[in-house]
This record gives C-alpha cells, sequence and structure tokens, in this order.
C-alpha cells in the first residue's frame, strides 16, 4: 500500500509505506532463505543473488572472508513492558493466535583481528529499500 504521493522538485512519486517494506522484507528473506536451503551450490546462489563473499573491514584492516552462515527463527510468543510503580515487568503471553515469527539468516565473515556478522533482513533492506 503507498501511503505517501508528493512532488519534489515538480516530480511525483510515492514512498512505500514502513508496513508493507516489512512484509515485502520479510517475503524476500524468507524466498531467499528457502532458495539457499535447496541450492546445492551454496556459493553459486549467493554470488547469483549478488550477496557479498567478503565485507570492508571497520578498522581499517584486510577485507573480512564469509565463513558462515546461519538460519535462526524468532518466535514472539508474549511481551513484557514496566509496570507502574513496581519494580517488576508486567508480562503478557500472547494466545496462539497473536504468536508471530520470523526467520532470519546472519553470515559470519572473518579477517586475522576481526569478525563482523551481517544479518539478512539488514541486508535486504538497505540493498532494496534504501532512499539513500
Amino acid at each position: 500500500m503507498i501511503t505517501n504521493t508528493h512532488e519534489h522538485d515538480g516530480i511525483l512519486h510515492s514512498h512505500i509505506s514502513e508496513t508493507d517494506k516489512n512484509k515485502d522484507i520479510l517475503i524476500l528473506s524468507s524466498e531467499f532463505i528457502e532458495g539457499f536451503t535447496h541450492s546445492s551450490d551454496k556459493m553459486a546462489y549467493l554470488k547469483i543473488s549478488g550477496f557479498p563473499n567478503e565485507l570492508a573491514s571497520e578498522t581499517g584492516g584486510p577485507p573480512l572472508k564469509l565463513i558462515n552462515a546461519r538460519v535462526e527463527t524468532c518466535w514472539q510468543i508474549g511481551t513484557a513492558s514496566p509496570s507502574f510503580g513496581r519494580a517488576e515487568l508486567t508480562y503478557l503471553p500472547y494466545p496462539k493466535e497473536l504468536v508471530t515469527f520470523a526467520t532470519n539468516m546472519i553470515f559470519t565473515f572473518v579477517s586475522l583481528d576481526e569478525k563482523q556478522e551481517l544479518d539478512l533482513l539488514q541486508w535486504i533492506s538497505d540493498k532494496h529499500f534504501s532512499t539513500a
């Protein structure tokens, strides 16, 4: 759903809503993970997808090399928030209809001096939805 149509420099354009952007990122990541999981050549799959096999060092050192990929599923089964006037959290477990989950991949890159992890959801967001 496009929620924001406006004009810049005489050009009319629209922006995708944050909710739709997040849904698209989850769909893309799910398809990426499924393709990766079933691929007979994992490195070829990453290359075709444009996923990097090395990252620039954050400290100015040599590039970090991709060595590991893992899949994680996070289930949100409840919520906790500060209690009014108490030093403990108020916990609200979700009924089964409200339990949600997101599956993600985490890629590990290393050099002799450094280790970085790259999150698939963030990579997709940066690659396909950045406005810069």
